[in-house]
């Protein structure tokens, strides 16, 4: 026990009243003198080499116990003390024997360390202070030493040679050298390092440029300390179980595996700095570490510090469990003037969580590179109320830019929390940054969550070239289980200045989410550049509410490319509070020069609803890019935006634009758009090509992309649309559809009435070519008023259309009156070429209305329609808006070009209820001729072919039906040529068929008129067996009957024997009349009737039948003709075959394969019919 009198200097008393004598305040007052006076007391551990406490010093100018004596082992000097502190505005110091490096200190007792004065060193040795039972620096405490500093409350330290110089078992040092101590032991009582302040006061624990501060506990609890080691090293850190810290030669410690570690806290504007001309790190590693209210960590060059090569240290925190930064800042930074590269941060944690405008930020502001900024943790990264991680360089700043590398299993940015590398903008005071920005890397196994606004800062990660800057931003690359991006938050790699923008990449196993958010990589205006690339993938995306991925330029330099990957399925819906829609951009602004990127995507279902949009276009001088994609299952189109925008998808090219549209390509299996949903760039455009929103751009030069689409099924329904266009001078692109199974296009928009469909056109007042469309499918409908049209409005010749189907119809028209059907036009104004019309299937179909039209309005010629049917082309009926069914290729009233021809190839060609097929030249040109080939050509109820021509050549028609011409019910085939006093030739009509029918009081007609003009108005008709024209007749003038009129010749020939042939030798068998004739007066009362039997002609040859089946019309009970094998010279017998009753014809109908069939009831009537009359026994028919 210490004597305190002894220590006190007081003289014993021993009277044994002395205590009770002594006023109580000279008691308490004994009892603080032993506090503040008994300081620094050694033990005897060091046996003869004691230290040697002597009081009362003056050094530097403060009243210090200068401490001596210490056991000396090579360069390592040991002190061991019972109690060790140092009182407020007081010092103690160290004594520094020459060749001494370490200075090692113990305490032995049982009390806390408490400084509250200086602690120093008479010279340049390390000191190091060890007290289990912890070490307090309080408000006033500072250190004053020429080399580095170690304070721990481990329980030993350890040498090489197994020696611990340890403060729970001292013992004195062995005779023999020691080297530098390699390590802290912990044992048990693992006591805390403390800082405390007041509002006015702090400790300043400061080393030597190039030395090292370290305080290891114990947790680490620092309030408001100024940690300083400039172009040194602050290590933090502790255990809170038995293991041993590693002490390394660079002054770095070494933490054990697996042994729990104390916590560290910085509060109250702690600051440690760490900055110099070069080298300075900060090392924390602990179990929990916090740091708030302002504190800093602060590495890097100095301002006006450093050299060219001169590299800064890294800041690396590593805790086993969390770490929480709030309203705190870790920095790494080439500070203004400052010349050298900056360090990293590297940060290892269970959890990271920044808040309250926390920020680790690796920057500089002179020359030299930015470091890096590494975060690895096993669970969240969470930054939250305008957090930040930044890397940037900054103005001023010459370099590049760090990373920014996060590795964890979720990351979450809310409230304005942003991850960036930046190439700053010019201040007030310094030129705008130059350098590349870096990389931000985020690689988590779970969500990616980032979220919010707050004071006008969005959440989001950003790697951008600010205005004015030089250097090309970074890549933003993803990875992660989920990804949502929401609340007006953005990725963006843009740059503003010069350099191009970076490539934003997300991958996600699970579903990608943006809710009102943006992905951007572009180049802004004024700024010179690429653009860079944007890639997602992920099990599912989903964009709304506006939420938009937009790579763009408007600047100088390209737009980036949008990839879209999608497992699953991919979802475009609605538009923002702004009117913005959600969807995919690569856009060419009006103010850029440059191309925009392609888009494409894959995925297995598609759906682009409520306004949202995929668009690729340009609006300055440049190319608009491809849009490709590819779904495996099912596309849909689906509504308009709450502001009226349909949803849609496009290659355009607009306002200022000078180059060429990119395409559009889908691949899927299945296609459906709904409920208003629109195809299409910045144009609405229906046969009249009505504006699509701010769709004026009068000065638009380009080509505009293409649509391919392969898929099963697609079905275009309800004002959906696929649409290339060009708003200027330039081509539309084309459109190519392949469904194995089918493709439907129907209906309108019940918003405004435009149509579903496939467009290609150059908008009016613009000039360029409408693009192709190529259809290939099973069975294609155009139903309900929707549409496939290319066309042009301006100058320049519309696309082709080219349909190839297994069955292709065309059906009605919608509730304002437009047809459904196929359009290729040059428009009223327009100049140029109207495409043609290709169908190719087994059957086609257009009723109801329906439309194939290949007409000028304008300038120029109107196209051709040419239909190859295997089986059966049908035009048949009127639409509700009183236009029959028609197929035309027409020049209109005040248009100047020729008219197309119109070709139907087919089995059977039937034109039915007032429908229609017409060539026609109502302007100033030739009409185009109409041709049919068919096996059949059937006209009924009104059914028209029609020539007409108002001036230059009229056109003709040509028909060659291989069986049949069949014209019922007041239908017409009629070639109309010229007006009084015009000029040209009139048209011809040509009809080559085995049979011509009418029904004589059916007022059916063939017609050629015209007026006196150039040859023409004729009429040939070639019949290719004898007596094959029934019910219609040339008459000088039209009659009630069916006519053949003609204002020029008429010609009707037959096609007869062959006399070349030479002379048949009949056979002397003479025909029996009574097997011509059957009579039948058991039909008395019921009509009489006359029937031939057999085919009737002649055969080629007296030993032959009749073999042509050219002209086949079956009877019901044929009877079969023999010939003999012997010489047709020898009379034959005959022999009779069996009687049989004869059923007399009443009418003709056609059969399941079109063929012509004589039966024995009239067609016309309902009821039963085959009735006969009863028996007569006097009847020789009957027996």
């Amino acid at each position: 026990m210490f004597n305190i009198c002894k220590i006190l200097r007081i003289k014993p008393v021993h009277h044994p009243l002395f205590f009770l004598t002594l006023p109580l305040a000279t008691v308490f007052s004994l009892t603080y003198l032993s506090v503040a006076k008994a300081q620094i007391t050694p033990d005897n551990s060091l046996g003869a080499q004691p230290s040697v406490v002597t009081p009362n010093v003056q050094i530097n100018g403060t009243p210090s116990d200068r401490i001596d004596g210490g056991a000396i082992r090579g360069d390592n000097l040991f002190h061991s003390f019972q109690e060790f502190n140092v009182n407020a505005n007081r010092g103690a110091y160290f004594s520094n024997p020459a060749g001494i490096a370490n200075i090692l200190t113990r305490v032995t007792g049982g009390n806390i360390s408490n400084i509250q004065g200086v602690l120093g060193v008479l010279g340049k040795a390390n000191l190091f202070l060890i007290n289990p039972n912890g070490i307090l620096f309080g408000p006033n405490a500072r250190l004053d030493v020429g080399g580095s500093f170690l304070g721990s409350t481990a329980n030993s330290l350890i040498f090489k040679n197994g020696f611990e110089f340890s403060a729970t078992n001292p013992q004195a040092p062995p005779l023999l050298t020691i080297t530098a101590p390699v390590g802290l032991s912990y044992r048990e009582n693992f006591k805390n390092i403390t800082t405390q302040s007041t509002t006015t006061q702090y400790p300043i624990l400061e080393v030597p440029e190039g030395q090292t501060l370290a305080l290891v506990g114990g947790n680490v609890i620092l309030d408001r300390p100024d940690l300083l080691a400039p172009g040194g090293r602050v290590e933090l850190g502790g255990l809170s179980a038995p293991g041993t810290v590693g002490l390394n030669s660079d002054g770095s410690l070494s933490f054990p595996v697996g042994v729990q570690r104390g916590d560290v806290s910085l509060t109250n504007e702690a600051r440690v700095d760490v900055s110099s001309g070069g080298g300075g790190s900060i090392a924390v590693n602990a179990r929990n570490l916090d740091i708030s209210g302002g504190s800093i960590l602060r590495a890097g060059i100095g301002s006006g510090l450093g050299t060219v090569g001169s590299q800064a240290g890294d800041i690396t925190l590593d805790a086993t469990g969390n770490i929480k930064i709030v309203g705190s800042y870790v920095f790494n930074n080439v500070r203004s003037q400052g010349v050298g590269n900056g360090g990293n941060i590297n940060i290892t944690t269970g959890s990271l969580s920044l808040t309250d405008g926390a920020q680790l930020n690796a920057s500089t502001l002179g020359l030299g590179n930015t470091g890096n900024v590494s975060v690895r943790a096993l669970g969240a990264v969470e930054l939250a109320n305008t957090a930040y991680i930044f890397s940037t360089v900054e103005a001023g700043g010459v370099g590049k830019g760090g990373n920014i590398d996060i590795r964890a299993a979720t990351l979450s940015l809310k409230d304005g929390a942003q991850l960036a590398t930046i190439v700053g903008q010019a201040s007030d005071t310094q030129p705008a940054g130059r350098g590349n920005a870096g990389n931000v890397t985020v690689d988590v196994t779970g969500p990616v969550t980032i979220a919010g606004v707050k004071d006008g800062f969005r959440s989001g990660i950003f790697s951008n070239v600010r205005t004015g800057a030089t250097g090309n931003g970074g890549n933003i690359a993803i990875s992660s289980g989920s990804f949502s991006l929401s609340d007006g938050t953005q990725l963006s790699t843009i740059t503003y200045g010069q350099g191009n923008a970076g490539n934003v990449s997300v991958r996600a196993s699970d579903a990608v989410l943006l809710v009102n958010a943006d992905i951007f990589s572009t180049v802004e205006a004024g700024a010179v550049g690429k653009g860079g690339n944007i890639n997602i993938q992920g099990a599912s995306l989903s964009l709304k509410d506006g939420a938009r991925l937009d790579a763009s330029t408007r600047g100088l330099g390209d737009a980036g490319n949008v990839t879209i990957f999608s497992s699953r399925s991919v979802s475009f819906e609605g538009v923002g509070s702004n009117g913005s829609p959600s969807g995919v951009f690569s856009t060419v602004q009006p103010t850029a020069t440059g191309d925009s990127g392609s888009i494409r995507l894959q995925t297995g279902t598609l759906s682009v609803t409520n306004g949202a949009a995929i668009i690729a276009s340009t609006l300055g001088k440049g190319n608009a890019g491809n849009v490709n994609i590819t779904a495996s299952d099912t596309i849909s189109f689906d509504g308009i935006g709450s502001d009226g925008s349909p949803s849609g998808i496009s290659s355009s090219v607009g306002s200022g634009v000078v180059g060429g549209g990119g395409g559009i390509k889908i691949e899927r299996q299945e296609v459906n758009g709904v409920q208003k949903g629109v195809i299409e760039p910045q144009v609405r455009f229906s046969i009249t090509i009505e504006p699509f929103r701010n769709a004026s751009f009068p000065d638009a030069v380009g080509n505009s992309g293409n649509i391919d689409i392969t898929t099963r099924s697609l079905s275009v329904t309800n004002g959906a649309r696929l649409t290339t266009s060009t708003f200027g001078r330039g081509d539309a692109g084309n459109i190519a559809i392949r469904a194995s199974d089918k493709i439907s296009f129907d209906g309108v928009s019940s918003r405004d009435g435009s149509p579903s469909g496939a467009f290609s056109a150059v908008d009016s007042s613009f000039f360029g070519r409408g693009g192709d469309l190529n259809i290939t499918t099973g069975l294609l409908s155009v139903t309900n008023g929707a549409q496939l049209v290319t066309s042009t409005l301006k100058k320049g010749n519309a696309g082709n259309i080219t349909l190839n189907a297994r069955d292709a119809v065309f059906d009605g028209v919608n509730s304002k009156g437009s047809p459904s059907g196929v359009f290729a036009a040059v428009d009223t104004n327009a100049e140029g070429k109207g495409g043609d019309i290709t169908i190719k299937a087994e059957s086609v179909s257009l009723t109801k209305g329906a439309q194939l039209a290949a007409n000028s309005r304008g300038r120029g010629d109107a196209g051709k329609i040419t239909i190859t049917a295997s089986d059966t082309a049908l035009f048949q009926g009127i639409g509700s808006n009183g236009v029959p069914s028609r197929a035309s290729s027409a020049v209109e009233t005040g248009a100047v070009g020729n008219g197309g021809n119109l070709t139907v190839v087919a089995g059977r060609f039937n034109v039915l209820n007032g429908a229609e097929g017409t060539v026609s030249n109502l302007g100033s040109g030739n009409a185009g001729n109409l041709t049919v080939r068919a096996n059949s050509i059937n006209l009924d109820d009104q059914g028209k072919l029609t020539a007409n021509s108002a001036n230059g050549i009229g056109g003709d028609i040509i028909l060659q039906a291989r069986d049949l011409l069949l014209l019922r019910r007041n239908s017409l085939i009629s070639a109309i040529s010229g007006t009084s006093g015009s000029a040209g030739q009139d048209g011809n009509i040509n009809i080559n068929t085995q049979l011509l029918v009418a029904f004589p009081q059916e007022n059916s007609d063939i017609t050629a008129t015209g007026f006196g003009r150039t040859a023409g108005s004729n009429v040939q008709v070639n019949i290719s067996k004898p007596g094959g024209i029934f019910g219609i007749e040339y008459q000088p003038q039209f009659t009630p009957n069916s006519d053949i009129v003609a204002t020029g010749t008429v010609t009707v020939t037959s096609i007869d024997l062959d006399p070349t042939q030479g002379l048949f030798e009949l056979t002397e068998t003479v025909v029996d009349p009574a097997q011509q004739v059957a009579l039948n007066p058991c039909i008395k009362g019921f009509g009489s009737t006359f029937t031939i039997t057999g085919r009737g002609g002649l055969p080629t040859d007296p030993n032959k039948i009749l073999s042509s089946d050219n002209v086949r019309v079956d009877l019901i009970q044929p009877v079969p003709t023999k010939v003999s094998s012997t010489s047709t010279r020898q009379k034959q017998p005959s022999q009779k075959p069996p009687v049989k009753q004869i059923i007399p014809a009443q009418g003709w109908i056609y059969n399941e394969k079109g063929q012509v069939v004589l039966v024995g009831y009239d067609p016309t009537k309902t009821g039963p019919q085959r009735e006969q009359p009863a028996p007569n026994s006097s009847c020789a028919a009957v027996k």
